[in-house]
Parts: C-alpha cells; sequence; structure tokens
C-alpha cells in the first residue's frame, strides 16, 4: 500500500456551441477552447496516468489530441488539431494543508499556431473536516507561441495578455 498506479483514458465529444463573437474570448482559457467554439464538433481522445506515493505525493500526467471539425460553415479554418498536455504533482495531499504545482501546455499541429502555449501554477488546498478551500495562482509562460518575457509581447491595454494572469480559488464540502 505504498505505491497506488492509475491509468484512465476516453474520447471527449463536444458539440457545436458558443456565438460568432466568442473567438476574442476564447484566447482567455486556452484550455476550454473546445467547450466553447462556434461551429466546431470536436473530438479529443485523452490518456491520463496517475501515481500516489504513501499518501505524501501524489503525481498526475495527461495527453489529450484536439481535433476541431468546422460543421457550419465559418470563416475559420476547416480543421483544427492540437496537442494538450500537463503534469501536476501535490505534496501532503491527506493533510490538512497541502501544496500544488501545475504545468500545462498545448501544442499546435494543424491550423492552430494560436494554441502554442505553456503555463504553470501553483497553491494551495487546506482541508478540515468535510471543507475545503483552494487558493492558487496560474502564469503564462508561452503564449501563442512566444515567451512572455520576449521583447514585444508586452502592448498597451492589451486585457488578451493579461487575462492569462489568473488568480484562482475554490471553496467545496466533501461528504
Amino acid at each position: 500500500k505504498i505505491v497506488s498506479f492509475v491509468f484512465a483514458g476516453g474520447v471527449e465529444l463536444h458539440l457545436p456551441s458558443g456565438t460568432p463573437g466568442i473567438s476574442k474570448s476564447i484566447n482567455s482559457d486556452i484550455f476550454s477552447v473546445p467547450k466553447f467554439s462556434y461551429g466546431y464538433l470536436t473530438w479529443a481522445p485523452y490518456l491520463v496516468v496517475g501515481m500516489d506515493l504513501a499518501r505524501v505525493f501524489q503525481i498526475q500526467t495527461h495527453l489529450e489530441l484536439v481535433s476541431m471539425h468546422d460543421v457550419l460553415e465559418t470563416n475559420s479554418p476547416d480543421h483544427v488539431m492540437y496537442l494538450k498536455y500537463g503534469a501536476g504533482f501535490i505534496v501532503m495531499p491527506k493533510f490538512i494543508v497541502s501544496l500544488l504545482f501545475e504545468m500545462n501546455g498545448c501544442r499546435g499541429l494543424i491550423n492552430s499556431n494560436r494554441y502554442d502555449t505553456f503555463m504553470v501554477a501553483t497553491g494551495i488546498n487546506i482541508r478540515v473536516a468535510f471543507f475545503k478551500m483552494f487558493l492558487g495562482v496560474q502564469v503564462p509562460l508561452l503564449d501563442q507561441g512566444r515567451f512572455v518575457w520576449d521583447s514585444g509581447y508586452w502592448t498597451a491595454a492589451n486585457y488578451d495578455q493579461l487575462s492569462k494572469f489568473t488568480v484562482m480559488s475554490r471553496i467545496g464540502f466533501e461528504f
């Protein structure tokens, strides 16, 4: 009972949703694009691998191939394909206070250079009896194929760039 492993896989299917004007706001949450894209039917096979080491350290990795197909005759490309990947770990997941760290990214394959991104997130999880609270931050390192520290990345009053720096909070109850 010192080490546990888990393997999971499946296929996500997203029907066309969203409105024609949503394309600009999609950039603020690049990892959820298929859920809100206008005019695209999307299928995405995925694989998840996880490990728990003595209930003190957990690690999880994921890989997903996203294939989006234009079905409503929009001005967008007929086919968009990209790879989503990531890994994360939790230190002391069963204790009152645990620390989390994640790395997630996308790599464009077909008509998808705007999805070339890599982000890191870190946070703290507090658990008391059935109450659970999380507070964390997410910071982009690579955005649309450009590193955020490159000269010329930042432009005046560009809220699309600023929206990728995220403070996250979650409160929940476990029974």
